[in-house]
């Protein structure tokens, strides 16, 4: 992926990371509810 700085692609960055941060919430849900450790819930703030 090539850094650009038009908007469109700015956008589109901003967009891909809302949608990683996503699957690495609902990533660390279901570690957490397949393996419950105590302190996991930290992570999820």
């Amino acid at each position: 992926m090539f850094i650009n700085t038009t908007f469109a692609s700015s956008y589109e960055a901003e967009a891909l990371r809302e949608e990683l941060r996503f699957h690495i919430k609902t990533f660390l849900k279901r570690m957490i509810i397949l393996q419950p450790l105590k302190g996991t819930n930290i992570l999820l703030k």
